[in-house]
């Protein structure tokens, strides 16, 4: 993810790809649509 991409993403599909959601939204799901921040 990025900061960018996060915004437009978010507006889009909650940006479940973005590390930067999937840290705020924590790790209650981890799969593909949302993988672990590397």
């Amino acid at each position: 993810g990025g900061s960018s991409r996060g915004a437009a993403a978010r507006d889009r599909s909650g940006a479940s790809r973005c590390r930067s959601t999937y840290r705020r939204r924590g790790a209650g799901r981890v799969g593909a649509d949302n993988p672990p921040p590397l």
